[in-house]
């Protein structure tokens, strides 16, 4: 190789190695021109967390959002006011949209801590133990509050500290506003479906209603089964019943009237009750009500809408079921009819889809009548439900009753053919306890019937009831 040559090399091995040292000096130029991040966020998942703890510049300006233990899809609000703990379930959808809020909100970072005048602090605790502190300045500049970030993990020891901006109303709604905006407004906050009691008072009357293992039965004023979806109705109504505004500061009872309360409602399930006390108007026009409400989860003073309590009625009669008997025709095993006297008239007993009196199978007439007998008692409803008492009823022509396959009388009534203006109809009668204030005297359900097989059905009673007994022979 000639001195020329390797020249040319040495001079080409240089020019290269130049541009290598030239293009890293610009990446390293360039890395270092990469400006930092100037915003962050909280730095926390809002669907981990459990609980969060709002503390004001005052020992009771306190607040404890956390999830409900026994129903964790819900949360719940604690604070305390007039010396005493309140706790209360939170609108769901506020509670996590706040959280969420939080979470998601920007805040400008500061090398320097801009805090000055601490107004209060957010605590959030997430479900693997860890937590965030959040402190607020009392003041704002520019639409922006500072803050202070400490971050801590499971074990309670501080894993990074850091300073920033956050937009004021954000930190307001959570250090100023606070958590009670967020309670709920239902009042029974609970699935209509697992409601298994309500009690009524109102007007001097008393309404107790039970969920039993075939429906609902009425336990107060009188024992009698109820009309299904008339009580649904009311659970659904009393479910829709919401506070018109929470009443935080102390109120004698002889402002709220809830020293001489005009309606009580109780609400219950298998493990817990609600009770709904309510008292006097809370304004001028009537529009609404003060209103003393004792759950599971806390007690609140609130006022409701007049008008969402206007359907509410603790009348027994409006809840008795339009069907007469309790039980359907599937339980009926025989069928007994005794005349005025008390002596039995007709016994008829169930034998393989047939009906048979003294174990001979009865004719057609009286197979149809039979049947429908036990559909009109079991599957139809009265166009007329009365309660009355024992004097006041008629005159009763017979004695009904049904009975299973051990002979036990599933259900009793008395029969009557009354007669009005509109015609002739059917009445069936059962003894069913007093709601008079005079215990001797004695209530009868009453209901009535004018359809097609209701009338006929009176007519074979009639019949039936009727009937001689053979007299013994001397």
């Amino acid at each position: 190789m000639s001195i020329r040559t390797l020249l040319i090399w040495i001079i080409v091995a240089g020019v290269l190695g130049v541009g290598v040292i030239f293009a890293q000096a610009q990446k390293q130029a360039a890395l270092r021109n990469v400006p930092e991040a100037t915003s962050r966020t909280i730095g926390f998942d809002p669907s981990n967390t459990v609980a969060m703890v709002r503390a004001g510049q005052t020992e009771l300006d306190r607040e404890f959002l956390e999830r409900d233990p026994i129903q964790p899809d819900r949360w719940l609000i604690h604070w305390s006011a007039g010396g005493m703990d309140h706790s209360w379930p939170a609108q769901t959808p506020k509670a996590r949209g706040s959280i969420r809020t939080l979470a998601t909100a920007r805040a400008l970072i500061s090398p320097t801590d801009l805090l000055k005048n601490l107004a209060g602090e957010i605590v959030i605790r997430q479900q693997d133990g860890r937590s965030i502190r959040i402190e607020f300045d009392r003041d704002s500049a520019g639409g922006m509050t500072p803050i202070r970030v400490e971050e801590r993990g499971s074990d309670g020891i501080a894993t990074a500290r850091w300073f920033g901006r956050l937009e004021k109303t954000i930190a307001d709604a959570f250090v100023q506003l606070g958590m009670l905006d967020w309670r709920s407004k239902l009042i029974f906050d609970v699935p209509g479906s697992i409601v298994s009691e309500v009690d009524l008072e109102a007007g001097g009357l008393e309404l107790s209603l039970e969920r039993a293992s075939n429906g609902w039965r009425i336990n107060n004023p009188i024992g009698v089964h109820g009309q299904h979806d008339r009580i649904d109705e009311l659970i659904q109504a009393l479910l829709q019943v919401q506070t018109a505004a929470f009443v935080d500061e102390p109120l004698d009872d002889s402002i709220s009237g809830l020293d001489r309360p005009i309606a009580k409602v109780a609400l219950g399930t298998a493990d817990q009750q609600t009770t709904l006390t309510i008292g006097t108007r809370a304004d001028v026009n009537g529009d609404t009500v003060y209103a003393l409400v004792f759950a599971p989860t806390g007690t609140a003073m609130v006022t409701l809408e007049t008008l969402a309590l206007s359907k509410l009625t603790a009348s027994v009669e409006p809840y008795i079921s339009k069907v007469p008997a309790a039980i359907g025709a599937s339980k009926v095993s025989s069928l007994r009819v005794l005349g005025r006297d008390g002596v039995e008239r007709y016994h008829a007993h169930r034998s393989m889809g047939n009906w048979t009196i003294d174990g001979q199978q009865v004719d057609s007439i009286n197979q149809g009548a039979i049947e429908r007998c036990v559909r009109v008692l079991t599957a139809s409803d009265a166009q007329l439900v009365r309660v009355i008492e024992a004097n006041t009823k008629p005159s009763e022509l017979g004695v009904l009753e049904l009975l299973d396959t051990n002979g036990q009388v599933l259900d009793r009534f008395e029969v009557a053919i009354d007669s009005n203006e509109a015609g002739m109809r059917l009445v069936l009668m059962r003894l069913a306890g007093s709601p008079f204030v005079d215990a001797d005297k004695r209530a009868h359900v009453i209901w009535a019937m004018d359809s097609e097989d209701a009338m006929a059905t009176g007519v074979w009673l009639t019949a039936v009831a009727g009937k001689r007994v053979a007299q013994p022979s001397p």
